[in-house]
């Protein structure tokens, strides 16, 4: 495990300034995990309450949502027989200003990636691709929104897959 986490880590990249740049996780730097995707009804807050369940501290926000709406109900479901539980998960909107220092931002698409990373002022602050810990890396972990079961379990699963490597990490 620890030499596909490795080799995992070596291909990830981080967006900067529109160019794409190559880091490496270290361990101890990070306290706490930002999970963005669109909506937050379905993608980061699953993986906010699963890196929970793992013992991560961890957020979920949403670039395009209106705050304070529950989940998706086919995600609550799924993620419910999966043993995480989204109850009491109300939608809240990307703020910048509340990403601090020692906070990585994980989304879920190259689009997002971008957006993230235009309105971070502070260099410091870091964002990447939840897609980048699998083994091969991928680019996008696709919104199951409005779809089956079957899609939410296998997003869900992607996710699950991510947050353990990146749990390895931490």
């Amino acid at each position: 495990m620890r030499a596909l986490l490795r080799r995992s880590i070596d291909e990830l990249w981080l967006l900067k300034e529109g160019r794409r740049k190559k880091f490496a996780l270290e361990r101890g730097r990070y306290q706490r995990l930002v999970f963005v995707c669109k909506g937050n009804i379905c993608r980061s807050v699953y993986a906010e309450r699963y890196a929970a369940t793992l013992g991560l501290r961890a957020i979920s926000r949403g670039l395009i949502t209106t705050p304070g709406c529950p989940p998706d109900s086919t995600a609550c479901l799924v993620a419910r027989a999966r043993g995480v539980m989204l109850d009491g998960h109300k939608t809240a909107s990307w703020n910048p200003s509340e990403v601090l220092h020692g906070d990585l931002v994980l989304v879920m698409e190259p689009w997002q990636l971008k957006r993230v990373v235009a309105s971070l002022a502070d260099s410091e602050k870091t964002a990447a691709l939840l897609g980048a810990w699998e083994t091969p890396p991928k680019t996008t972990i696709a919104d199951p929104y409005g779809l089956s079961v079957d899609v939410f379990h296998a997003c869900f699963s992607q996710l699950e897959s991510n947050v353990n490597a990146i749990a390895d990490a931490f």
